[in-house]
C-alpha cells in the first residue's frame, strides 16, 4: 500500500555565515497544483553571526499529491 504523506523540502542554499534559517510557512492548493511557501531569514547587517558555512533547510511531511509541488517564496526577513 504506498503511503498517503510525503516529505517536502526546502533548503535555501550555501551561506557563509550561521544566523540564517528557511520555514516552510504552509502548504496548500492553487489552481490544483500542490503549492508550498517558504519564507528564507537571514541575520540583519548590524548582527553578530558565526563565521561557518551553513546550509539552513526546512522539512515538513505533507499529505501526498500525484502532481509535483510548486515553491513560492514569500519574501526574505531579518531575524
Amino acid at each position: 500500500m504506498p503511503s498517503r504523506q510525503a516529505s517536502a523540502l526546502a533548503p535555501v542554499g550555501a551561506r557563509p555565515t550561521g544566523g540564517g534559517s528557511a520555514i516552510i510557512e504552509g502548504a496548500c492548493r492553487q489552481q490544483d497544483r500542490p503549492y508550498q511557501v517558504v519564507i528564507e531569514r537571514s541575520p540583519r547587517s548590524n548582527c553578530l553571526t558565526t563565521q561557518a558555512f551553513t546550509a539552513p533547510l526546512a522539512a515538513v511531511r505533507i499529505a501526498r499529491a500525484d502532481l509535483p509541488m510548486s515553491f513560492g517564496e514569500k519574501g526574505s526577513r531579518g531575524n
